[in-house]
């Protein structure tokens, strides 16, 4: 397995070459944000509402910003061939100021996608990479869970 930074001006942020197949990761790691749908700060020795109709907001723009950078990397076929496996990364830990509790971006992450038919109009898009956790707050392992496109034919059909 190869697995590479694009070195490109242009392009997927990873590239692996597994067993003959190209694989490109498309990362995004949300922030809070500074619009309406911002992430509160979390108060410390108060009782509040974790924001989770803001963490939503948060997620569904990473996702849609995505699909629209890998559609025109797809458009321009010089980028990324059509047989390629294609993945969203998406890590939650700028957000994470809640903690354990961010534990509900995965389940928030999966209503997004399905609420905006992600991945029934992004066939070309082989699934999704998760994670909340940051690459700082780990034990010899960063957790992270793939979740396939059901509707796309460019999974990969082997472990990695």
């Amino acid at each position: 397995m190869l697995v590479k930074r694009s070195k490109k001006n242009k392009g997927p942020d990873i590239q692996v070459i597994y067993k003959n197949n190209t694989i490109w990761i498309e990362c995004i790691c949300p922030k809070c944000g500074d619009n309406h749908f911002k992430v509160p700060k979390i108060e410390f020795n108060k009782i509040g509402v974790l924001p989770i109709n803001e963490i939503y907001q948060r997620l569904k723009f990473a996702l849609v910003t995505k699909s629209k950078i890998y559609t025109e990397y797809i458009e321009d076929k010089k980028l990324v061939s059509p047989n390629d496996k294609k993945y969203i990364a998406i890590n939650t830990s700028d957000i994470s100021q809640y903690g354990s509790l961010m534990d509900v971006t995965g389940p928030l992450l999966l209503k997004v996608s399905k609420e905006i038919n992600f991945f029934e109009n992004n066939k070309e898009i082989s699934g999704l990479i998760y994670s909340h956790k940051s690459i700082f707050d780990y034990n010899n392992y960063i957790e992270f869970f793939i979740i396939e496109n059901n509707y796309s034919t460019k999974g990969v059909k082997c472990k990695i």
